[in-house]
């Protein structure tokens, strides 16, 4: 079962940075009054306008002045601004793309217990972008990020534990974690639970809660898990269709318990 080495990878790719920058962003936007407040020196005002420019919310999108607004409110050592200052260098928004600045950032943000910055830190030593690849060193910061209840590194902690990366493996222990997140509604922790569930690893073997999870995982849009449930139905259409056959030939051959069942099951078709 190959697919939490896959979808780690994909938790720490540069479409989900872009989506963890989202989930750190002002519950509203009031560019004027952060205008205001940012040109008074406020930490907090100048890195939400920075957010304003870099996603063009109430101003025309512009990533030099957001990277000059996040670079006023990171030298008071304000975390979500060194966190989005890393953003923009692993991107390169506004500033030439530079993994290994986006790495110092990250890690002056993470030092101060900022959880997406311990999670994308985390993901950074794991990929080996813009420092040496160290798999102790992102389950430290996986976990630092866990520990704060965030869904996403909850889900990569339980991915290190499933693989045995960084840590010992064990089964039980990625479940746990994989529930954490689950619990959250992350998609992709939904997903790997369900199949942990399936093939009985870290819990007792359960179809029916893994088709529950993989039901949930779908229904968020998951692709991995849509395209699971999807082969899981084929399964079992083929199965009905044979078993189908079965009976109908055990019928015509004169078995009374066959022609029953058959009975039975064409009555329950015709209902739905």
């Amino acid at each position: 079962m190959n697919d939490t080495e896959h979808i780690q990878n994909e938790s720490t790719d540069r479409e989900n940075l872009k989506e963890n920058r989202q989930k750190t962003s002002p519950n509203h936007v009031d560019v004027q009054k952060y205008e205001q407040e940012a040109l008074q020196g406020f930490a907090e005002a100048e890195t939400n306008l920075g957010y304003c420019y870099l996603n063009g919310y109430g101003v025309e999108q512009d990533y030099k002045k957001a990277v000059e607004w996040f670079e006023k409110a990171a030298l008071q050592g304000f975390a979500p601004a060194e966190y989005r200052l890393g953003i923009c260098c692993a991107f390169g928004y506004g500033v030439e793309r530079d993994d290994k600045k986006a790495v110092e950032w990250f890690e002056k943000a993470a030092l101060q217990g900022f959880a997406p910055a311990e999670y994308d830190l985390g993901g950074f030593y794991y990929e080996g972008n813009g420092v040496e690849q160290d798999y102790k060193k992102a389950v430290e910061w996986f976990e630092k990020a866990a520990l704060q209840g965030l869904a996403r590194a909850e889900y990569s902690f339980g991915c290190c534990y499933f693989d045995g990366y960084g840590v010992e493996q064990d089964y039980k222990k990625a479940v746990e974690w994989f529930e954490k997140s689950a619990l959250q509604e992350f998609a992709p922790a939904e997903y790997l639970l369900s199949l942990c569930y399936c093939y009985g690893y870290g819990v007792e073997q359960n179809d029916e809660k893994s088709l529950e999870l993989l039901e949930k995982s779908a229904s968020r849009g998951y692709d991995d898990a849509k395209a699971t449930l999807e082969e899981v139905k084929e399964d079992a259409d083929e199965a009905f269709d044979e078993a189908k056959e079965l009976l109908e030939e055990a019928a015509s051959l004169g078995h009374a318990v066959a022609k029953k069942l058959l009975k039975a099951l064409e009555e329950e078709l015709s209902d739905k």
